[in-house]
């Protein structure tokens, strides 16, 4: 089961027999509105 999730809030849910590419690739460099602080631990992965 795949599950998309959009910018605009929309969802679709699919059953596959594999795993798909990404329907949406985001930019490293986009505009962070995140409404939410970052955990005060937060670290970039290895």
């Amino acid at each position: 089961m795949e599950i998309h999730i959009y910018p605009d809030d929309r969802v679709e849910a699919i059953v596959t027999d594999a795993i798909s590419e990404p329907r949406l690739k985001l930019n490293k460099e986009r505009e962070d509105r995140t409404e939410y602080s970052r955990c005060q631990n937060d670290k970039e992965p290895k």
